[in-house]
Order: C-alpha cells, then structure tokens, then sequence
C-alpha cells in the first residue's frame, strides 16, 4: 500500500496555494493513499499482448463537407454601431472585465 505523510500533504498543499485545516490534511492524506493505492493496482495488471486502442466506444467522427455558404450577413461599421447599446466615438463600450 502506497503511504503518505501529513508533511507531504502540507507540501502539497503549499504548491497548491491552499489552506487546509487538520482534518482536511488528514481526509486528503486518507484519498491520496487511495489514489496511489489504485495506481501500484494498475501497474501491477499484466498488458503483455493488450493492443493500444484510441477509442473504446466503437464511434467514427462524423463531419461535414466544408462548402461556401452565402448566408453570411455582413453589416456596415455605422449599422454595427447603431446596434450597440453604448458608443463612444467609433467604439462601441462595453463592461469592465474584473
């Protein structure tokens, strides 16, 4: 079984940026065991003689020809602009990203 120690879990959590109180160190520790637990389980499934697969589900993508289409509507600078709910100038506003 893979081990590992509250101190790594700290470090992890410090590389990580997050703060984490006694019992959440301890409930992470507990699923990090778990996850490293099933990681030595699938290193140890012998794939001798397995082929590589891509997709397991059998599906083909399925695409479209790329043909011209004339349904693009185009309008002018002064039409855009007329759509806008704020301009200044030639320059539609819009809401500050925070």
């Amino acid at each position: 079984m893979a081990g590992i120690s509250k101190d790594e879990v700290r470090r992890l959590a410090n590389l990580a940026k997050i703060e984490l109180s006694k019992a959440e160190e301890e409930t992470l520790r507990q699923e990090l065991v778990a996850i490293l637990t099933m990681i030595e389980r699938l290193f140890s499934i012998d794939t001798n003689g397995v082929e590589p697969t891509a997709q397991v589900s059998g599906l083909d993508n399925i695409t479209r020809s790329d043909e011209v289409d004339e349904t693009v509507y185009r309008c002018s600078d002064d039409d855009l602009l007329s759509r806008a709910a704020v301009v200044e100038g030639r320059q539609i506003r819009v809401p500050r990203v925070k």
